[in-house]
Protein backbone atom coordinates (compact mmCIF):
# COMPACT_ATOMS: atom_id res chain seq x y z
CA UNK A 1 0.00 0.00 0.00
CA UNK A 2 0.61 3.90 -0.02
CA UNK A 3 2.81 4.79 2.92
CA UNK A 4 4.34 8.49 3.75
CA UNK A 5 7.97 8.19 4.71
CA UNK A 6 9.10 11.01 6.84
CA UNK A 7 12.37 11.61 7.43
CA UNK A 8 13.43 13.00 10.53
CA UNK A 9 16.47 15.29 10.32
CA UNK A 10 18.35 15.68 13.52
CA UNK A 11 18.14 18.88 15.44
CA UNK A 12 21.16 20.85 16.06
CA UNK A 13 21.35 23.03 19.07
CA UNK A 14 21.29 26.76 19.29
CA UNK A 15 19.54 26.75 15.49
CA UNK A 16 15.45 26.73 15.34
CA UNK A 17 14.87 24.72 11.99
CA UNK A 18 11.70 23.58 10.91
CA UNK A 19 11.46 20.10 10.17
CA UNK A 20 10.70 19.61 7.39
CA UNK A 21 9.10 16.09 6.14
CA UNK A 22 9.52 14.22 2.87
CA UNK A 23 6.26 12.87 1.74
CA UNK A 24 6.75 10.11 -1.13
CA UNK A 25 3.05 8.04 -2.24
CA UNK A 26 4.12 4.63 -4.10
CA UNK A 27 1.84 4.94 -7.27
CA UNK A 28 2.74 1.10 -8.87
CA UNK A 29 -0.96 -0.42 -7.48
CA UNK A 30 -2.13 2.26 -9.34
CA UNK A 31 -0.18 2.07 -12.21
CA UNK A 32 -1.33 -1.59 -11.68
CA UNK A 33 -4.95 -0.97 -11.68
CA UNK A 34 -4.79 1.34 -14.94
CA UNK A 35 -3.54 -1.80 -16.74
CA UNK A 36 -5.83 -4.23 -15.46
CA UNK A 37 -9.06 -2.09 -16.44
CA UNK A 38 -7.64 -1.04 -19.84
CA UNK A 39 -6.70 -4.96 -20.60
CA UNK A 40 -10.40 -5.87 -19.59
CA UNK A 41 -11.95 -3.31 -22.07
CA UNK A 42 -9.68 -4.54 -24.69
CA UNK A 43 -10.82 -8.23 -24.08
CA UNK A 44 -13.95 -7.34 -23.74
CA UNK A 45 -15.10 -4.52 -26.26
CA UNK A 46 -16.69 -6.38 -29.71
CA UNK A 47 -14.51 -5.39 -33.01
CA UNK A 48 -16.36 -3.93 -35.82
CA UNK A 49 -16.47 -6.26 -38.87
CA UNK A 50 -15.19 -5.43 -41.89
CA UNK A 51 -17.59 -4.22 -44.63
CA UNK A 52 -16.43 -4.83 -47.87
CA UNK A 53 -18.44 -5.34 -50.97
CA UNK A 54 -18.41 -8.58 -52.39
CA UNK A 55 -16.78 -8.59 -56.01
CA UNK A 56 -18.53 -10.88 -58.76
CA UNK A 57 -15.99 -12.34 -61.36
CA UNK A 58 -17.12 -14.20 -64.59
CA UNK A 59 -16.80 -17.83 -64.85
CA UNK A 60 -15.73 -19.28 -67.60
CA UNK A 61 -19.07 -21.03 -68.49
CA UNK A 62 -20.38 -20.26 -72.13
CA UNK A 63 -23.96 -18.40 -71.36
CA UNK A 64 -26.86 -20.64 -72.07
CA UNK A 65 -29.92 -17.89 -72.25
CA UNK A 66 -28.72 -14.85 -73.96
CA UNK A 67 -31.40 -11.85 -74.14
CA UNK A 68 -32.64 -12.27 -78.02
CA UNK A 69 -34.12 -8.82 -79.04
CA UNK A 70 -36.21 -8.96 -81.84
CA UNK A 71 -34.70 -6.21 -84.70
CA UNK A 72 -38.21 -5.09 -85.45
CA UNK A 73 -38.43 -3.67 -81.97
CA UNK A 74 -35.35 -1.55 -81.96
CA UNK A 75 -34.45 1.81 -83.25
CA UNK A 76 -30.40 2.34 -83.10
CA UNK A 77 -29.54 5.76 -82.66
CA UNK A 78 -25.85 7.15 -83.34
CA UNK A 79 -24.68 10.56 -81.71
CA UNK A 80 -22.45 12.67 -83.70
CA UNK A 81 -21.39 16.10 -82.67
CA UNK A 82 -24.38 17.88 -84.98
CA UNK A 83 -26.88 15.38 -85.66
CA UNK A 84 -27.87 12.22 -84.73
CA UNK A 85 -27.98 8.85 -87.45
CA UNK A 86 -30.91 6.59 -86.88
CA UNK A 87 -31.88 3.59 -88.36
CA UNK A 88 -34.55 0.74 -87.61
CA UNK A 89 -33.22 -3.02 -86.61
CA UNK A 90 -30.06 -3.77 -88.18
CA UNK A 91 -30.50 -2.49 -91.59
CA UNK A 92 -27.36 0.02 -91.05
CA UNK A 93 -27.81 1.04 -95.34
CA UNK A 94 -30.81 2.99 -94.31
CA UNK A 95 -29.26 5.09 -91.93
CA UNK A 96 -30.44 8.61 -92.38
CA UNK A 97 -29.12 11.79 -90.16
CA UNK A 98 -31.95 14.35 -88.05
CA UNK A 99 -31.01 17.28 -85.77
CA UNK A 100 -31.34 16.91 -81.97
CA UNK A 101 -34.15 19.51 -81.85
CA UNK A 102 -37.48 18.40 -80.55
CA UNK A 103 -38.57 18.48 -84.35
CA UNK A 104 -35.76 15.92 -85.22
CA UNK A 105 -35.05 13.01 -82.75
CA UNK A 106 -38.14 13.42 -80.88
CA UNK A 107 -40.84 13.11 -83.72
CA UNK A 108 -38.51 9.66 -85.13
CA UNK A 109 -39.05 8.13 -81.57
CA UNK A 110 -42.44 9.09 -81.64
CA UNK A 111 -43.30 7.79 -84.92
CA UNK A 112 -41.28 4.45 -83.88
CA UNK A 113 -43.60 3.93 -80.56
CA UNK A 114 -46.73 3.85 -82.65
CA UNK A 115 -45.42 1.59 -85.00
CA UNK A 116 -44.46 -0.72 -82.69
CA UNK A 117 -47.49 -0.02 -80.24
CA UNK A 118 -49.86 -0.95 -83.91
CA UNK A 119 -48.15 -4.01 -84.53
CA UNK A 120 -47.38 -5.63 -80.95
CA UNK A 121 -49.91 -3.79 -79.27
CA UNK A 122 -47.44 -1.57 -76.06
CA UNK A 123 -45.10 1.19 -76.93
CA UNK A 124 -43.39 -0.36 -73.95
CA UNK A 125 -42.03 -3.14 -76.33
CA UNK A 126 -39.23 -0.66 -78.32
CA UNK A 127 -36.23 -0.71 -77.37
CA UNK A 128 -33.94 2.14 -77.98
CA UNK A 129 -29.65 1.50 -78.58
CA UNK A 130 -27.78 4.84 -78.17
CA UNK A 131 -24.18 4.05 -79.92
CA UNK A 132 -21.91 7.34 -79.66
CA UNK A 133 -19.79 8.41 -83.16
Amino acid sequence: MADIQVNNSAKKHGVRCSIKKSTKVDLTPMVDLGFLLITFFIFTTTLSESKAMGVVVPTNEKVKDSLTISASKTLQLILGENEVFYYMGNLTHSMQPTSYSASGIRTIIQQRQKEIAEKYGSASEMIVCIKPL
